[in-house]
């Protein structure tokens, strides 16, 4: 007696092999796209006091946005802006300023419209004029690679596409493999070394 197949079995086939070849299908992007994860560690979370009163060691204090504008330390205020002089910049902002003064603006759903006043849009726009003056990039990455201990960055309004930052190679072969290092899991992740050397490795994967 032959062996008996089942027309229901036969017909299913298909359809099972179409969906294993779906489920491959979609784990390809994830293989693509997977690269080194960093630590969450520094070699020393310590104060650094080769720096003028100190770096690091501790969450530092918030400080306002107007002592970024007249620089008074510790540290250098960097501003990286869009146009010459700024004037995209300002354009921006200035535009949105009057929008905010007009319609007022959501930070986020849970804390409802915040009002801006015509005075305290003025203060804005003069802080931004004031950073316009200070600009000397038109990178956010060149102004935080500028930038040391106690520094600050602003961004004044604007596109900032990296296009050099982002030529930068994934796994960098300057610093892959011979800067990597052991994860407490026993994984094969970047040094705080790869990290300075080849710091946009990165952190713009996306062409």
């Amino acid at each position: 007696m032959g062996r008996f197949r089942s027309p229901h079995v036969v017909r299913n086939r298909p359809l099972l092999l179409a969906a294993a070849a779906l489920i491959a299908a979609l784990a390809l992007p994830a293989l693509a796209l997977a690269h080194l994860e960093r630590p969450s560690y520094w070699p020393d979370p310590g104060v650094d006091k080769s720096v003028k009163g100190g770096a690091g060691g501790e969450v530092p204090k918030a400080r306002s946005l107007n002592s970024a504008a007249t620089d008074k330390g510790p540290g250098d205020t960097y501003v990286a802006c869009k146009g010459k002089k700024g004037k995209k910049s300002l354009k921006l902002a200035r535009k949105s300023i009057n929008k905010g003064v007009k319609n007022g603006y959501v930070l986020r759903p849970s804390m409802g419209k915040i009002g801006v006043s015509k005075k305290h849009g003025k203060k804005l726009m003069k802080l931004n004029k004031r950073f316009a003056k200070m600009c000397r990039f038109h990178s956010v990455q060149d102004a935080v690679d500028a930038a040391g201990n106690n520094d600050r960055v602003v961004v004044m309004p604007g596109r900032y596409t990296e296009k050099k930052a982002r030529k930068s190679p994934v796994n960098d072969p300057r610093c892959n493999p011979s800067l990597l290092q052991e994860d407490q899991g026993g994984a094969l992740t970047p040094s705080y070394e790869y990290q300075a050397k080849c710091s946009n490795d990165q952190n713009f994967p996306v062409r």
